[in-house]
């Protein structure tokens, strides 16, 4: 089954594109693997996942807050 192509732009409102609770938790998941981050508790909101740019402003923020991978811990 096809699913109908949608024009997302950055601030399309997901929600009232059609994403559903269980898409959301597969992006999150798909996020999280990519990018090697944990989204905090307090991130999984509507709101974080309301348009492409609210998520990509999550996402940045983890990754400009996460200790670099590379250094050895202290």
């Amino acid at each position: 089954m096809d699913s109908p192509s949608l024009d997302l732009q950055p601030d399309t409102d997901l929600w009232s594109a059609g994403i559903t609770s269980m898409q959301v938790v597969r992006v999150m998941i798909a996020i999280e693997e990519e990018f090697e981050i944990e989204l905090p508790e307090d991130a999984l909101t509507r709101a974080t996942f309301s348009s492409v740019r609210a998520i990509t402003q999550a996402v940045r923020g983890q990754i400009a807050g996460a200790p670099c991978v590379t250094e050895a811990p202290a």
